[in-house]
């Protein structure tokens, strides 16, 4: 009877799998007796679920991590919206793309991008961009007055919101003792060694800050200097003058004159400089200087940093803005950690509006937070970023850090060498933890004192862009932690070594987006990338389209491990896969380590789609094909353990990942 139904249920067979799309597709491999129960099933969810074996398409399981303590930090709300709910993570990343694209456009974008950052750091914090109460008195300065009227009304302005700003930051940090300084902080978060067990340990301390008062104070601050920049902007020239005043927080100076400077960036709370190719040297902030903002309306500018943590746009127990709005800019620090929009237990924002930028720094720099929020925000221009690792949107635990890119061919590099942060994967080459990543610290072997991580993520809107990097890189993360790469499209090149493009590990997740129907290449020379899942971790990799041409070394495209949930979709062209290990561990893969424990009844799901074109898939891989379906072969095929449930599925199909609102 079954040989004589095959021929019959073909046909209606790929009728139904048209309508009912790609996930549904999977029912391929039902046999045929399965097909009437099939049809009365809910969605192509649940027929998804025949191929793959009970139980149905689940939610990730948690596993008991250490319970933290009172008062102690959480993970980024985000990661817990991907663990619960990992087929619709494209949907999550999605919306933040737009909330941010939005916010781009926005008179008010840097203050909503702050918003949008407290909210992703599970602060719900609403603030309206006109709460500065005018009427307060401003910061007192012993500063002579000036003739323009206009230049000192909005400057009083901006001394109201910086008071205001560092009243709700002495708030913040009110709990905190006095004994945890700058640099004690910068040497355990930043620069190291953390000692195990330390006396004043930040790890113990991220839980007495008010995290929501140091949001709001540091959004006071940008909305105020969104306005004083919008009018140095748009007024008739300034008179030329250079003025100078001394204030309880540093130095205010201002500077109409034109000229080419040198600025020595020290003692500085604020620096304002309307014209000229400028260079800013900048000393490390005092322990009594909390905040400094520094504004440059014109020229070709140079920002170099003297030593480790010195700026620019370095915050530590405190705020920190600069705002270049157009030129060739500089942002040198390459012998040194920690600038060009850093924060620990801070907040720090730096917008390059316009110009082809080179971005040169250590570590720690180009949008890295930890116990805050960091925002590199660079609107337009070809601009090249260049560090060795954390950075380029690095977070860890309490932090959010985004490096904003709006337009532009723009190269993004975390370099192998030199050695100076070497991986555990790969000890002859740099850690990278960037573009696009977080990490928490899991203290387990050690003195015990974990934290989940935060959340970093790398969104460059639209250009031909090339990122390079080695370990912990391109959407990935660690240790309750979440990593984004959001590229809005064009002809885009994303190279890395391990642990990359769409890939996490311990309870954390990785998340890549390439948006348009351009034609990419992709390259993880070694092991668990381009949607890989490790150890109770969610990564979702999503190409929506081109002729793409992909190179791994092992385990992914779609590889659960050890009780991971991964995704892998390419939506269209006619694609090319390169795997170079001759074991097969990728293509909707859900391998184990060991067997004989708890892990055996724990889900593991690898899911793998390439839903249009004509494509090509390697030898090893003998049950991928095109116009192909597939499950991963179980090791305990009568057990159907939900540890084993993987497939693959290559055919001409609607891409069953949405990535925007589904009403208006």
């Amino acid at each position: 009877m079954t040989r004589v139904l095959r021929p019959a249920l073909a046909e209606a067979q790929r009728r139904l799998l048209r309508t009912l799309g790609a996930l549904a597709a999977l029912v391929l491999l039902m046999p045929p007796g399965a097909l009437a129960q099939a049809e009365r099933s809910s969605g192509a969810l649940d027929r998804a679920s025949h191929l793959l074996g009970p139980p149905a398409l689940p939610t990730l399981p948690s596993r008991d991590w250490p319970t933290q303590r009172t008062r102690q930090p959480a993970p980024p709300p985000l990661l817990e919206r991907l663990t619960k709910d990992p087929l619709h993570a494209a949907y999550h990343v999605g919306l933040i793309e737009t909330a941010i694209r939005n916010a781009l456009d926005a008179t008010d974008g840097p203050a909503t991008l702050t918003l949008i950052a407290a909210q992703l750091g599970g602060h719900d914090l609403w603030r309206s961009t006109v709460h500065l109460d005018a009427r307060a008195a401003p910061l007192a300065h012993d500063g002579a007055a000036f003739d323009h009227a206009p230049l000192r009304g909005e400057l009083a302005r901006l001394l109201i919101a910086i008071a205001q700003a560092d009243r709700l930051r002495q708030q913040a940090f009110a709990r905190l003792p006095a004994s945890l300084t700058r640099t004690s902080l910068l040497r355990q978060a930043a620069l190291g060694p953390l000692t195990p067990l330390d006396a004043t340990d930040y790890r113990q301390l991220l839980g007495e800050v008010d995290h929501a008062a140091q949001a709001a104070g540091f959004f006071d601050l940008v909305t105020a200097s969104r306005r004083f920049q919008h009018f140095l902007r748009t007024a008739p020239p300034l008179p030329p003058l250079r003025w100078q005043a001394e204030t309880a927080l540093g130095r205010i100076l201002i500077d109409t004159t034109g000229g080419d400077d040198l600025h020595d960036v020290r003692d500085v709370l604020l620096l304002v400089d309307t014209g000229g190719n400028d260079e800013y040297r900048f000393a490390p902030l005092a322990d009594n200087q909390p905040m400094q903002l520094i504004f440059d309306a014109r020229g070709n500018d140079r920002y170099l940093a003297t030593t480790h943590a010195s700026g620019p746009a370095a915050a530590v127990l405190g705020y920190a803005l600069l705002w270049d709005s157009e030129g060739d800019d500089r942002y040198d620090s390459a012998g040194h950690s920690f600038s060009q929009a850093a924060a620990l237990f801070g907040n720090a924002l730096l917008i390059d509006e316009n110009g082809n930028d080179h971005y040169h720094a250590r570590s720690h720099a180009q949008g890295w937070a930890l116990g805050g929020s960091a925002l590199l925000i660079d609107r337009q221009g070809q601009d090249q970023h260049h560090a060795l690792a954390h950075a380029q949107g690095s977070a860890g635990p309490v932090g959010v850090a985004l490096l904003i890119d709006a337009d532009g061919d723009d190269r993004y590099t975390l370099a192998p060498l030199p050695l100076l942060f070497p991986s555990s994967q790969l000890p002859e080459r740099n850690l990278s933890m960037g573009q696009g990543a977080a990490m928490g610290v899991r203290s387990s072997a050690s003195d015990g004192r974990s934290l989940p991580g935060g959340l970093g993520a790398l969104i460059d809107l639209s250009g031909d862009d090339h990122y390079e990097a080695e370990v912990f890189a391109q959407g990935a993360g660690y240790f309750q932690a979440a990593g984004l790469l959001i590229d809005g499209g064009d002809n885009d090149r994303f190279e890395a070594a391990w642990y990359a493009q769409g890939a996490a590990a311990h309870g954390a997740a990785g998340v890549l987006l390439a948006r348009g129907s351009d034609n990419d290449h992709y390259q993880a020379n070694q092991s668990t990338a381009l949607g890989a899942g490790h150890d109770f971790s969610v990564a979702l990799f999503l190409d929506e389209g081109g002729n793409d041409h992909y190179a791994l070394g092992t385990l992914g495209f779609g590889a659960a491990h050890d009780n991971g949930h991964a995704v892998f979709v390419d939506a269209g062209g006619d694609d090319h896969y390169h795997l170079d290990a001759d074991e097969c561990r990728a293509f909707g893969a859900a391998p184990m380590s060991s067997w004989g424990d708890t892990r055996e009844i724990m889900l593991s799901q690898g899911l793998f789609f390439d839903l249009s074109g004509i494509d090509q898939y390697p030898a090893a891989c003998p049950r991928a094909g095109n116009d192909h379906a597939w499950a991963w072969p179980r090791q305990h095929l009568g057990l159907q353990l939900p540890s084993e449930r993987g497939a693959g599925l290559d055919g001409d199909y609607d891409n069953p990942l949405f990535t925007a609102p589904l009403t208006r």
